[in-house]
């Protein structure tokens, strides 16, 4: 039968061997918690630039929709424009200035006016 020195020894070799296991197993997970926070310190900036981004995009879209208003505007404010320069040209009206036209050039004919 072991003497209960022998056992006591072998007791507290095991338990040292448990302690030194214990002490790895704690600078494992210190290191680990270590790279963790790094981890997260970068998942914290990429989520920062995600946000950053999706207000800018908003931004961009909301410009977008002002853009095609005004765009929308000045279409159809030269769509009039146009309306008025045919009825000038082809309209009414179109065929008053070409009258007055052939009645400028010929007063200038008449007075040697006309131009060089």
């Amino acid at each position: 039968m072991p003497s209960r020195k022998n056992g006591e020894s072998l007791t507290t070799k095991i338990l040292i061997q448990i302690r030194d296991e214990l002490r790895n197993t704690n600078q494992r997970l210190d290191t680990t918690n270590q790279r963790l926070d790094t981890t997260n310190q970068r998942l914290d900036a990429v989520v920062h630039e995600q946000v950053k981004m999706r207000t800018k995009l908003v931004e961009l879209q909301e410009a977008q929709h002002e853009f095609g208003q005004i765009l929308g505007m000045a279409v159809k404010e030269l769509q009039a424009l146009g309306n008025r320069i045919d009825n000038v040209y082809f309209g009414a009206m179109g065929k008053t200035v070409r009258e007055h036209e052939e009645r400028i050039v010929r007063l200038e004919k008449q007075s040697g006016l006309a131009s060089m």
